[in-house]
């Protein structure tokens, strides 16, 4: 499990309450960063994965809260976005922050749209989240965690499938893949042996 903060910009805590919602869905410990009370630059790194959740305000960021965002920096950590409305349409504000993330070095992992009470007419929406939120937010974080961790094991198999190794014998070079290492022989004369075996009596 990587590292799980939750940064959010809530004047008024419906923001906040969201996002808590779908974080504890992921299991943890969780770091909460206010951009209203953050001080300065908070760096992340790839080993963070990182809840970011904005206010929709006529169906964008907030100028204030996105400029407020431009404190942290992601070097490669993973965001899941979060847009917060009042019951009326999120519209482009999910493709903004996305947007937004990238500019500041995150890498986008999903993003959610859930709502709150609005934030001026409090009959809109009025109780959200409320307990039936609460729920569906945390089986949608575990859907989240699930699509994690299904990209990082593609990544890992990516890697170890670019990862090439050449032999040097008697009969010249050859280069092996990791998958052709578990499986390759090499032949010396007459004599068949593992390559791993090889590798084991080779210099280095």
């Amino acid at each position: 499990m990587k590292n799980l903060s939750a940064v959010y910009f809530s004047p008024t805590g419906g923001t906040r309450k969201a996002v808590l919602n779908l974080a504890a869905g992921m299991g943890g410990d969780i770091e909460e960063v206010d951009l209203c009370a953050l001080k300065g630059e908070r760096g992340f790194g790839p080993e963070d994965l990182v809840i970011v959740g904005m206010p929709v305000f006529g169906g964008r960021i907030p100028g204030f809260a996105a400029k407020l965002l431009k404190q942290c920096r992601g070097n490669g950590a993973t965001a899941v976005t979060v847009a917060v409305y009042g019951n009326r349409a999120f519209e482009d504000a999910p493709v903004e922050l996305n947007d937004a993330l990238k500019e500041l070095g995150f890498k986008i992992g999903a993003s959610a749209a859930l709502l709150a009470e609005h934030s001026m007419a409090r009959e809109v929406a009025a109780g959200r989240p409320d307990k039936k939120d609460e729920e569906d937010a945390r089986g949608f974080a575990g859907k989240i965690l699930e699509k994690l961790a299904g990209e990082l094991e593609g990544e890992r198999q990516q890697r170890r499938s670019a990862r090439r190794l050449v032999v040097e014998d008697r009969f010249g070079q050859r280069e092996f893949t990791v998958e052709e290492i578990q499986s390759a022989r090499l032949t010396d004369g007459e004599r068949e042996s593992d390559i791993l075996e090889f590798l084991k009596e080779a210099p280095l």
